[in-house]
This record gives structure tokens, sequence and C-alpha cells, in this order.
């Protein structure tokens, strides 16, 4: 924390170290302050996707599912090969009860990645939900195959 304090005080408007100092008290639970560090990225670098993804990772852990959508709508616009973001907004389509919206959503996220470990093992999961056993485990199968000495890739 010391060393974030630091260089933010060399530059308090780094995009970088607002991102990843905000990224850090997301994972120490002290949302309020992640929160305020990844709103001044974003309002120094509204292209910063990454900034974006962040704070919609907080949005959704607090409870702001809405807000959380839009950002992770918005990180993907910004940048279409950053897979967690689709992730992310398909688990809260399909949490929200909107199962074909989380599926559309990874099914974009392959569209622009086709062979993301995480799009897949998602787009798997969710089929293996809906009770589509042999394309879960179809996915899986491929999944193994691009990946075979991927322990997350085996686990799906």
């Amino acid at each position: 924390m010391a060393a974030y304090e630091k260089a933010l005080a060399l530059d308090p408007n780094d995009v970088s170290t607002l991102n990843n100092f905000g990224a850090h008290y997301f994972y120490a639970a002290d949302y309020a302050r992640a929160a305020a560090l990844l709103e001044r990225a974003i309002a120094h670098d509204p292209g910063f996707a990454e900034a974006h993804y962040n704070l919609g990772k907080i949005r959704y852990r607090t409870g702001r599912y809405s807000d959380a959508e839009q950002l992770f709508e918005t990180a993907i616009r910004l940048d279409p090969e950053g897979a967690m973001a689709y992730v992310d907004l398909a688990v809260i389509r399909r949490d929200l009860g909107h199962f074909d919206e989380a599926v559309a959503v990874i099914e974009r996220g392959l569209a622009s990645i086709p062979d993301d470990i995480d799009l897949l093992r998602v787009q798997a999961v969710l089929e293996f939900e809906a009770g589509d056993d042999e394309t879960a485990r179809r996915l899986a199968d491929r999944l193994v195959a691009l990946y075979p000495n991927t322990v997350l890739a085996r686990l799906t």
C-alpha cells in the first residue's frame, strides 16, 4: 500500500496506478476505497477498459447488478478480447435468471476469442446447468484438447 501511495504522490492521475491500487483494495474487501480509486481512473481515462471491469466487480460484489452489467458492457466495448468481462456479465445474467442472455454473452465473447479457456469453461457449465449433458461434455472435451496440461480444463 505504501508503494501505491508513493506512486500516486508522484503522479496522482496515473490510471494504471489508480486501477491497480483499486484492485488491491477490492481484494482487501475495502470496496469504498477501491471504487473511489477506480472512479478516478475512469474519470482520467474513460477508455481504460480494465478500470471499468474492476469497478464492475465491485458493483457486482456489493449487489449493484445493473451498474455492474453496464460497466462490464463498457469494458467489453472498449476491449472485445477481455474475456473476464464476458464471464462476469454472463454470471450476473444467469444469477438474475436470464439464462438465455448469459449464454448469448458467452457466445459473443467466443466470437471475439474463440478458444478462450474461461469462456469455454463457462459455456460448458451453463450447458450443464441447462441439462444438456452431451453439449457440456463435448465442450469439456474441447477444453482438455485445447489445454491438456491445465487443471481448470480437466476440472471442467
